[in-house]
């Protein structure tokens, strides 16, 4: 059972950074970052967070209540409260998490290694979804979070500073993750 989720979560990883490997839009140049681009891989640092939080701290354990004090994957601290569930009989896990973010860093490169953002989230992450082999719905919300930090694209070299609401859905099975980040729209 450790090593199928270990599977499904390494999977899910694959198949959202495969779609980062080229992320430069038309617009972009070595001296600039489009707004598409910018938003877009910023709702990817911070659905990336999620999971490696999840992946290095819950994956592969006994489901049920959580309530606990993790250090964010590149520093920071993270206060996660909620619950997971497995349903054996169809191997569907569930999360109904809430992440509270204190100074995390994040850093997410794209395959290509031409995209890079470096950011320190604050605010209140709040994640519920499923997931199995072949199915994954999950939704990432917050009222309030904040980003700063900077993004690069060759030399270029764009400031994050941004606060707001989050909201992000991501379907494995339809291969589409899109929402709402800090009033801009997401889709990848």
């Amino acid at each position: 059972m450790k090593s199928i989720k270990n599977s499904i979560l390494l999977s899910m990883m694959l198949i959202i950074t495969s779609l980062f490997t080229a992320c430069a839009d038309d617009d972009n140049s070595v001296d600039f970052i489009s707004n598409k681009d910018f938003y877009n891989f910023l709702s990817y640092a911070i659905v990336v967070l999620e999971a490696d939080t999840y992946n290095q701290n819950f994956a592969g354990k006994p489901t049920g209540n959580v309530d606990a004090d993790v250090e964010g994957p590149y520093g920071g601290a993270i206060k996660v409260t909620g619950s997971t569930n497995t349903a054996s009989d169809v191997d569907i896990t569930t999360v109904d998490l809430t992440y509270t973010l204190v100074n995390v860093k994040q850093i997410v490169t794209s395959t290509d290694g031409k995209l890079v953002c470096k950011a320190t989230l604050n605010g209140t992450l709040k994640v519920k979804g499923s997931f199995s082999d072949s199915h994954k719905s999950m939704s990432f919300n917050s009222s309030d979070m904040s980003a700063t930090g900077v993004m690069t694209y060759g030399t270029a070299e764009r400031e994050i500073n941004e606060q707001g609401s989050v909201s992000i859905s991501a379907s494995h099975n339809k291969g589409q993750t899109r929402g709402e980040v800090f009033d801009q729209t997401v889709s990848w």
